[in-house]
């Protein structure tokens, strides 16, 4: 394949676009004079401005690589849609696409292209439709205009398995004292330690904290999560946000996922580094073990400090979502 960088020199209310092939590994030699007529309707939106369209060509075939707006890269993988077609008899459309494990898909209609994609309505009856083993779908729809008319298949992500921006309380969750101390127990609330944050993520009312002050020496605590439902995920993502603000040497953190049932561990500890000073919340990602996919799970977050008494608030954790990636 050749790259062509382009730029938009005439535009229409199709989509379509005149580019002028700028690179000079393009027919000609990169000629000026030279233009090529590419259908971008499918990535572009009215009233988008760019500053250069990097398109891919072979032997007269191109597709579109990417689209820079303005400075700001956007690139965009669009659905692949292998056959439609209508049956008189039954009045019925069929549309089959290409379709991806894990995602959704939902058909838009549009009586006419003057309106940007993101603006089409979505047809019903027609949403969150999974992805078909096989990988292609077909559906079946009414005709959804009396005359001409539009539909475009979106892609998108399932909703999280579980998420909690832990605002409404703690319902579901458990924490346990692990040590003979209980110099520190997990609190949730607004934090105020003598250092640290004094809110949840982005200001928020909650965070889950190594206590709302400072934590005490010699405690092991655990937080558990509600039981989340992986039975049916091939793969997930845990993301939580964080702030560490502990000693930096003696104090560590980690998290485990257990079986929900009997509360045997499910693959390794995975360490929060605590070496770290956060000035705020910080997103942490942490892939779910093997040994955690297709079971009914609690993530477990555990917080251990040593013997020096510390002015630090410790760890605080908020924002807590399981997905699929």
């Amino acid at each position: 394949d050749n790259n062509f960088e382009v730029a938009l020199l005439t535009g229409g209310p199709d989509g379509a676009v005149v580019a002028e092939v700028l690179g000079n590994n393009a027919p000609d030699g990169g000629n000026p004079a030279n233009y090529l007529r590419i259908n971008l309707g499918a990535v572009l939106t009215p009233g988008d401005r760019f500053d250069t369209i990097r398109i891919v060509g072979n032997n007269g075939n191109f597709t579109i690589a990417e689209v820079r707006l303005a400075g700001l890269l956007r690139t965009e993988t669009l659905v692949k849609i292998t056959d439609i077609s209508f049956n008189s008899a039954t009045s019925g459309l069929s549309i089959s696409w290409e379709s991806t494990q894990g995602k959704l898909y939902d058909i838009l209609v549009s009586p006419d292209l003057s309106s940007p994609r993101t603006s089409w309505a979505e047809l019903g009856g027609a949403q969150d439709i999974a992805a078909d083993p096989s990988g292609s779908n077909t559906l079946v729809i009414a005709l959804p205009f009396p005359g001409e008319g539009f539909v475009a298949v979106r892609e998108k992500n399932p909703p999280p398995l579980f998420s909690d921006d832990l605002e409404t309380g703690a319902a579901g969750w458990t924490t346990l004292v692990n040590d003979a101390s209980g110099n520190t127990e997990w609190e949730l609330g607004s934090p105020n330690g003598s250092t640290g944050p004094i809110s949840g993520a982005d200001d928020s009312a909650n965070a889950w904290c190594t206590s709302l002050g400072n934590y005490g020496a010699n405690s092991d605590i655990s937080l558990r999560t509600p039981v989340i439902d992986l039975t049916g995920a091939a793969a997930a993502l845990l993301t939580f946000d964080a702030y560490r603000d502990a000693d930096g040497f003696g104090d560590t953190a980690s998290v485990r996922f257990l079986h929900s049932g009997n509360q045997t561990q499910l693959g390794a500890d995975v360490p929060i580094d605590m070496t770290v000073f956060d000035l705020d919340y910080i997103a942490i990602e942490v892939p779910v073990p093997a040994a955690a996919i297709g079971e009914a799970v609690l993530i477990e977050f555990n917080f251990v400090s040593e013997g020096s008494l510390d002015a630090f608030s410790g760890l605080c954790l908020d924002n807590v979502k399981v997905q699929i990636p």
